[in-house]
């Protein structure tokens, strides 16, 4: 029964992300390229450590860099359950800012191949010269195993501002598939949409590279 509405959710929400791009008037399109270094320690622990451009203007404008590093930690007793800790120095060329992200990922196997992760974030951004800004997310991912070695996921993701109450920022949809290459070497691509609460409407494309140091 679980796994009957596993299936049927995945199905709704994907319905939902490709209605949206198909029906939706963007204010922009956004391309976002990545590379990423990755070991994951025999403890646990994994640690990442990522570069990340975007240009928007139709994906034909340089935007901003993100270089960073992100911490995950798989507890013992839970193997499904992950903190983890983002950290990630935006600048567009003029001026930086410190982006910090605390989450915790649950992850429950549903099946050999189907996986549905739940992860709330507190994120902190420092900008210098201006006061600290908060954000509640919550985001929803499932994930199914095709024929080794494809995967595909779909997801949606709310932001909610909490520096005088909590109020609606934005809110994200999206679909990707991830391939991997070999053992050290892995791809994805995904495309969402983010609804801002100013109304503007931004497509984002995103394709990153990963190599997994053994």
């Amino acid at each position: 029964m679980i796994r009957q509405y596993s299936f049927l959710f995945c199905f709704v929400l994907m319905l939902l992300s490709i209605a949206q791009l198909q029906a939706q008037h963007f204010s922009d399109w956004e391309a976002r390229p990545g590379i990423a270094l990755e070991h994951r320690f025999d403890n646990g622990i994994t640690a990442r450590v990522r570069y990340r451009p975007s240009f928007d203007g139709n994906m034909s404008h340089y935007k901003a860099s993100a270089f960073g590093f992100k911490v995950d930690y798989e507890v013992n007793l839970n193997s499904w359950l992950q903190p983890s800790i983002d950290y990630r120095y935006k600048f567009d060329g003029k001026e930086g800012y410190h982006d910090i992200r605390y989450a915790a990922k649950f992850a429950p196997e549903l099946s050999d191949r189907l996986e549905l992760e739940y992860s709330p974030k507190l994120q902190h951004v420092i900008i210098p010269g201006e006061d600290p800004e908060f954000y509640l997310r919550n985001k929803i991912e499932m994930t199914y195993s095709l024929s080794a070695p494809w995967s595909v996921f779909l997801f949606s993701e709310n932001y909610q501002s909490i520096e005088d109450g909590v109020q609606f920022d934005a809110q994200k949809n999206g679909l990707g598939v991830e391939y991997e290459i070999s053992k050290t070497n892995e791809l994805e691509f995904k495309v969402d949409i983010k609804n801002n609460s100013d109304h503007e409407q931004v497509g984002r494309l995103t394709l990153g590279y990963t190599y997994i140091i053994e």
